[in-house]
């Protein structure tokens, strides 16, 4: 039986013998040994990094830890003469062993038949000028085997572009969609290093699933295909080769290495071990020992582990200051919703600002739904909150931070709280007032909130308390159509239409920040298409944002119906 039959008559076994010896090599705390009592000594060895290659991080923000270098010329495979200078043929264990299991495979069906290939990470991971994956030894580029124009293979020394006739640009070589489809097929039969993704060019990815249905391969691996096989979208097309991801290993998922989703129903992912071993780590927290402690919620944050937020909602309490500071940082970095309750608990008995501080600066991370909420309860009624020592001496930095988060999130309840931070005697709490103010209703009121002068900043809270005295009973679609033209952005009528939309998304760009962000806002109101893309860089985001908004209106500008008016 040649290898694409048995490709789809079942997925390629893995050697047992082989497997057991694997994990008879493995440390005691990778096996799933000392399953009794937690001890000092049992955690030193549940913490202690096992040998072997370690994949610790996301496929674009990571590390390896002892990395395997492969050789640049294998049996069956060979790297391109420039890798040889980049130094980016290391990769992990197991993805070393999956590009000899597949070269082998494919040399199996076609005789004579070498995998080419360019990166997969340098020898400690991270960024590289060539990509902004590869980082931690998990992703690999395999060139296209091609034909030349008399139909005979040949071996390429770099990677060459596919068009969407099958031919290389210059029209001398050929996309060879029998071997491809062989090392697709290899590929995703490997249950040893299972495939995440291929990206490859649209165009040719259709080409591979028709040679699949002509040649018979079978239902379930033709929907695996089409699962796995994806042009990406924020990258190049990939027409000149694939670019080949692989799951973290289950060990390695145990010290830090961070899959992402999609996950495949076809692949087993051990998460029962997984939170086994997460249930472990989270027992060190009851031990004596302070550095066992901290190194153990090091560890459950660089697994991204949820099961454990509970334990690091109680060990907040830890009597060692670095252990709760590390505890309150990995319950930031997991980002677990669940987990915002138990901050407000801890909240209302910190008496400590600068913790309170931190608590309530975490908490706005992980509250999407009820946070506006939380900020004007917070403004308006602070000791149920807060600690009555906070609530009484520190609130000015509480009530900044709840400002902020209105200016992001309010609409017309915001506003009777922030009006009331405008008679503050903090001039910081003043200014971040006035500015929520500003983005809530998207209106422009003239002065300095925080100058020491207390008829200058009294005058600018009387012209808020007069626009609210005068808008109250209007709707916040209302505000910002009257805000928008006040900014001297043209809109007409007194009631939103179809016309204004091309305006709006155009405004996305406008330079007051109020101004862009309302547009948004005002989008999402009247269309109900939310899109929030997060950037650090400002500029970026806009940019994406506009061209996005453009995109779905060119899409939905004949069927589009507005929610509300």
């Amino acid at each position: 039986m040649t290898l694409l039959g048995a490709i789809m008559l079942t997925a390629f076994p893995v050697d047992a013998s082989a497997a057991s010896a694997a994990s008879a090599d493995l440390p005691a705390a990778a096996s799933g040994a000392h399953a009794g009592p937690m001890t000092t000594a049992v955690a030193r060895q549940l913490l202690k990094r096992p040998p072997g290659s370690l994949s610790l991080g996301g496929t674009s923000s990571g590390r390896i830890i002892n990395a395997r270098q492969l050789k640049l010329k294998g049996r069956h495979y060979g790297f391109f003469p420039h890798i040889q200078e980049r130094g980016t043929q290391w990769g992990t264990d197991e993805m070393a062993a999956f590009i000899r299991r597949v070269a082998a495979r494919v040399a199996d069906e076609h005789r004579r038949t070498q995998l080419r290939l360019g990166n997969i990470s340098l020898r400690h991971g991270g960024r590289s000028p060539w990509h902004a994956s590869h980082q931690v030894g998990r992703d690999v580029d395999i060139a296209f085997f091609v034909n030349d124009l008399d139909g005979k293979p040949v071996v390429l020394n770099d990677f060459v572009v596919i068009g969407r006739s099958g031919r290389s640009r210059d029209g001398s070589l050929v996309f060879d969609e029998r071997r491809n489809l062989t090392l697709v097929l290899s590929l995703l039969a490997d249950e040893q290093a299972p495939v995440q993704w291929i990206f490859i060019a649209r165009w040719l990815e259709r080409r591979l699933m028709e040679r699949a249905r002509k040649a018979g391969v079978d239902d379930e691996m033709m929907r695996r295909m089409a699962e796995v096989l994806r042009q990406p979208g924020d990258s190049a097309p990939h027409h000149d080769h694939y670019h080949v991801r692989i799951f973290c290993s289950l060990e390695d998922r145990k010290y830090g290495c961070l899959n992402r989703e999609p996950w495949r129903d076809w692949v087993d992912m051990k998460d029962a071990d997984w939170e086994a071993h997460v249930h472990r780590v989270g027992e060190v927290l009851d031990l004596p020992d302070p550095a066992l402690r901290l190194r153990a919620v090091r560890l459950i944050e660089r697994m991204r582990a949820v099961p454990a937020v509970p334990r690091l909602l109680d060990t907040l309490g830890d009597s060692e200051s670095r252990v709760r500071q590390a505890a309150l940082r990995a319950i930031e970095i997991i980002g677990d919703p669940s987990a915002a309750e138990g901050l407000l608990a801890w909240l209302r008995k910190a008496a400590d600002p600068r913790w309170a501080l931190s608590l309530f600066e975490v908490y706005e991370t992980l509250d999407d739904v009820g946070l506006a909420a939380i900020a004007r309860r917070l403004i308006d009624r602070p000791q149920a909150l807060l600690h009555r020592t906070v609530a009484r001496r520190h609130v000015a930095p509480l009530h900044i931070i709840s400002a902020d988060i209105l200016a992001e999130r309010g609409r017309k309840p915001a506003v009777p709280p922030l009006l009331k931070l405008l008679s503050s005697s903090s001039p910081r709490v003043r200014r971040a007032a006035h500015n929520a103010l500003g983005f809530v209703t998207n209106q422009r009121v003239r002065g300095n909130p925080s100058s020491r002068s207390a008829r200058r900043h009294k005058r600018v809270a009387r012209s808020w308390r007069h626009f609210w005295r005068h808008n109250r009973s209007r709707s916040w679609l209302y505000w910002a159509r009257k805000g928008f033209r006040s900014h001297g952005i043209r809109l007409r009528g007194n009631t939103w239409t179809h016309r204004d939309v091309p305006r709006l998304i155009r405004t996305i760009r406008h330079r007051n920040r109020a101004v862009s962000r309302n547009a948004r806002r005002v989008l999402t109101a009247l269309t109900g298409h939310d899109y929030s893309p997060r950037y650090r860089n400002r500029a970026r985001e806009i940019r994406r944002l506009h061209r996005h908004w453009r995109w779905w209106y060119k899409r939905h500008k004949r069927t589009l119906r507005f929610r509300r008016r």
